[in-house]
């Protein structure tokens, strides 16, 4: 039987959109680094000297997996002077034994004061999905476009009421104001939220710290907290810095992989000595169960208990519906009902209707779910041949997803359904969008659902991908990658989306923030339902 658990999410300061696009892979396989930026070629000449221009050793849960490299220097452009900056991170450590490359770029123009005037970003673990940024500002407006791999540039714009800062600017800050303030805020553009939002930073105490040289001296400490998002999106930076304001330590923790440790160093210890073929972070995206979950696949209904840790309100952390009922039981905890093998036949257990109208904007063709495109809806007219019946026709579409695509470890983050029904293989989220752009096509309104599912040989629930599909007022659940008909109780759902304009990835987030802060109990479960 296939399966599809695995996940990977990182999280780093001005570049971390493209490691949402890993949540929910099988497994990555060695990819090669993305090409430097072609928007901004001062960054290669050495001709100039650097206003400033470091390396940091990279290490993960005390793990060297790789470096980051700043580079900033003065231009002139049209004879008016600017700063131009590049920070680049290259990482590589394992996943369940599969080797993981990831490298980023985000260069930076600016006034000498600091103020942004261009960007771009460009981030990368697979050779067909890397993530271009490139921005500017204009009139009061920060106008950026996005592009993946060759898909079509996406354009947005975001008027702008305060000055948004360059990565010089944010480089130096400390240097100008760590003694004589308590506490600063900035603003900064946020690729993963695609926005701009406020910084805060706050100067705490000086104290003593541990370097990479072994040596531990009395640095003063300071926080960089994004605003307005939850820290379990937007985890905050500590930064320790010298008496000249110079950053000599950083340390973040990174959902689903661990605590992310940079040291200042030289370029020659910051890329030697790397141990990342000792480093296999595949079990931070599990959550084992107390006991295991016999003939999970079956299951008709199941109660869980999940205990959940800096969860302002652990209620909305998975959502009820007519199969899926979650309660609070404790401060920290919730339980959650599922019943699973629904029908349309039978009513919903929790008898709550959703909608007595189709909902339209589960039939629109989008980025993702391409339900206009040519061979999708070819290939949904072979799948459900002459049938009418819409619960009928999904089914055949789940089944016709299972039987005909290949399931292989991916090297990309999230294929559209378009490019899904021309290779005819991919992972969970190939076989999810795919069979939901069928769906949507055959007239069959449908979503996507982001959620855990049993993974018997890890004993343990892991990240996966699947759809529903609306019938008749209610939502049932159908998983391609399993082919069976409908699921058991062995899924729970975190999320679903008709991912109409997503070009952020924001969903993706709502599973993340799981990862290193929930426990999991099975309280009862059986193979008859309710």
């Amino acid at each position: 039987m296939k399966t599809d658990h695995q996940t990977t999410l990182a999280w780093s300061r001005g570049a971390w959109t493209i490691l949402l696009l890993l949540s929910l892979c099988l497994a990555v396989q060695s990819a090669s680094p993305a090409d430097p930026p072609v928007a901004h070629p001062a960054l290669s000449k050495k001709d100039t000297p650097p206003l400033k221009d470091t390396w940091e050793a990279a290490f993960l849960d005390g793990v060297h997996v790789g470096h980051v490299h700043r580079l900033f220097r003065e231009i002139h452009v049209n004879s008016n002077l600017l700063v131009e900056s590049s920070v680049e991170m290259d990482l590589a450590f394992r996943r369940h034994r599969q080797p993981v490359r990831w490298h980023s770029i985000h260069a930076t123009h600016e006034t000498p004061s600091g103020r942004l005037l261009t960007f771009i970003l460009q981030e990368g673990v697979g050779t067909q999905q890397r993530l271009y940024r490139k921005g500017r500002v204009e009139d009061q407006k920060l106008i950026w476009t996005t592009q993946m791999g060759q898909r079509p540039t996406t354009e947005k714009q975001l008027a702008l009421k305060e000055s948004v800062l360059g990565l010089y600017a944010q480089e130096v800050l400390l240097a100008h104001r760590a003694r004589s303030l308590k506490q600063v805020q900035i603003h900064r553009f946020e690729p993963v939220f695609d926005s701009v939002l406020p910084v805060q930073i706050k100067i705490l105490e000086s104290e003593t710290t541990m370097l990479l040289d072994g040596q531990k001296p009395s640095l003063l400490k300071t926080e960089w907290r994004t605003l307005g998002v939850a820290e379990q999106d937007a985890p905050p930076e500590r930064i320790w810095v010298n008496e000249e304001g110079e950053c000599v330590k950083r340390q973040t923790r990174l959902p689903l992989l661990g605590e992310l440790t940079c040291y200042r160093t030289t370029e020659q210890r910051a890329k030697s000595g790397l141990a990342s073929a000792k480093l296999d972070i595949g079990q931070s995206s599990l959550f084992p169960l107390d006991r295991p979950l016999p003939t999970a696949r079956q299951l008709k209904s199941a109660t869980y208990r999940a205990t959940l840790i800096g969860f302002e309100d652990v209620v909305k952390a998975f959502p009820s519906d007519g199969f899926q009922e979650v309660r609070k039981v404790g401060e920290q905890q919730v339980e959650i009902r599922v019943q699973g093998w629904r029908k349309p036949e039978a009513a919903p257990v929790f008898g709550r209707k959703d909608s007595s109208q189709p909902p339209l904007e589960y039939l629109k063709s989008n980025e993702w779910i391409t339900s206009q495109d040519a061979r999708v809806q070819q290939l949904a007219r072979l799948a459900s041949g002459t049938e009418i019946d819409l619960w009928q026709k999904a089914v055949r579409i789940e089944r016709w997803v299972h039987q005909n695509m290949k399931s292989f470890q991916t090297t990309e983050g999230f294929a559209t359904a378009s490019e899904a029904a021309q290779t005819l293989a991919g992972d969970c989220k190939g076989h999810a969008v795919l069979a939901a752009a069928m769906c949507r096509a055959s007239g069959v309104p449908s979503r996507i659902v982001i959620g855990l599912v049993y993974v018997p040989r890890e004993k343990a629930m892991g990240f996966h991908m699947w759809l529903e599909v609306w019938i008749d007022g209610h939502w049932f659940a159908l998983d391609p990658t399993q082919g069976l008909g409908g699921v058991g109780a062995d899924h729970i759902k975190v999320i679903d989306h008709h991912l109409n304009d997503q070009g952020s990835f924001t969903p993706m987030l709502h599973v993340a923030r799981l990862a290193g802060k929930m426990q999991l109990e099975v309280l009862s479960s059986g193979l008859e339902g309710r």
